[in-house]
């Protein structure tokens, strides 16, 4: 198995296998295509590259086809090659650019962070898909959570010990996170020529947010030498599956069943996988790649509060469907 092949399969596990020399195995997914199924076509960014989102989104299409019964063959492709788009996997990031309130979902910044596994219980039993579902409305699509990335570390060449360290240097953070970074004082991230690895080394990056897949993937053990935890994402961030409204709508309530379905099956495998890999990932971090991993100093701690309390604020008071998902959020918080 090359190194494309292992980063894909065993996702969140693959510095802990590929380090410890344990490598966890599971058996494939098996298509149950039938010769008569309809084609779905998947579409994820990169989708000839690997990451974490290519990896799930090739999981989760396996999952919609188990799901429907032979009804759906869903093949997986960059949406840049794809004419008409109806189905997405999608990071956080990418889902905030559409609209900042669906970080509620995916993953707030600072202490306002549900876990994923308390996220998935207020999404399905109080109340958390309807707001979602209102919101998402109003940009044309269905919104379902499909899959966890697991622990989020901030990525560093240097120490990150106060907010002085983020003064006017350039930050990638993930969904709201890039938000929190800003309050710092960062500068808002621009796409500047380099890898994330160079970048990073070269210090025109300060600090890179990343779960483990993507941190491998990027290159970004070879050129870091510190891996903070409890940052912007104490939680870390989930993917989502979009489908578009106009096309959900159409579908019978099996045929939304068996992708509901698949994508909160694929969401809370990844919850189970990212519990059994984080104690493994950071031993591996630590010994293999000489990489100090440690929560962030008490001092840039309550910087990164106090910023993300008023960045969730903001996102709130965006739209009306934004102040329903934060009612109904903090309330489900509070219960807890």
């Amino acid at each position: 198995m090359d190194r494309r092949d292992f980063l894909l399969a065993t996702g969140s596990a693959v510095v802990a296998s590929a380090a410890l020399g344990n490598p966890l195995t599971r058996a494939p997914a098996q298509s149950l295509r039938a010769s008569a199924a309809c084609p779905l076509t998947l579409t994820v960014a990169g989708a000839d590259n690997v990451s974490w989102d290519v990896g799930q989104a090739r999981e989760l299409a396996r999952r919609i086809e188990q799901a429907s019964g032979n009804s759906y063959a869903v093949s997986v492709a960059d949406p840049v090659n794809v004419k008409a788009v109806g189905l997405k996997f999608l990071g956080a990031s990418q889902l905030t650019e559409i609209d900042r309130a669906f970080a509620f979902a995916t993953g707030l910044p600072g202490g306002a962070a549900l876990g994923g596994g308390a996220v998935d219980i207020w999404l399905t039993t109080a109340g958390g898909q309807a707001a979602l579902d209102e919101l998402a409305a109003t940009h044309g699509l269905k919104v379902l959570i499909a899959a966890h990335g697991g622990e989020t570390f901030l990525w560093s060449a240097q120490p990150l010990q106060t907010a002085a360290d983020f003064a006017g240097k350039y930050v990638l953070a993930t969904g709201l996170g890039c938000h929190v970074a800003a309050g710092l004082g960062a500068e808002p991230w621009r796409i500047v020529p380099g890898t994330p690895r160079d970048l990073l080394a070269s210090g025109q990056v300060a600090a890179i947010e990343a779960n483990v897949p993507d941190a491998m993937a990027q290159g970004l053990f070879q050129a870091a030498r510190f891996a903070s935890t409890n940052a912007f994402a104490p939680h870390g961030h989930a993917g989502a599956l979009t489908v578009r409204l106009d096309m959900w709508n159409a579908m019978s309530p099996a045929e939304r069943g068996a992708i509901s379905s698949a994508a909160q099956e694929n969401y809370r495998e990844s919850l189970t996988a990212n519990r059994t890999c984080e104690a493994l990932n950071r031993q591996a971090i630590r010994q293999t790649y000489a990489i100090g991993v440690n929560p962030v100093p008490q001092g840039l701690a309550a910087s990164i509060q106090t910023v993300a309390r008023a960045v969730v604020a903001q996102v709130a008071s965006d739209s009306p469907s934004a102040a329903k998902l934060n009612a109904s959020y903090m309330s489900f918080m509070q219960a807890q």
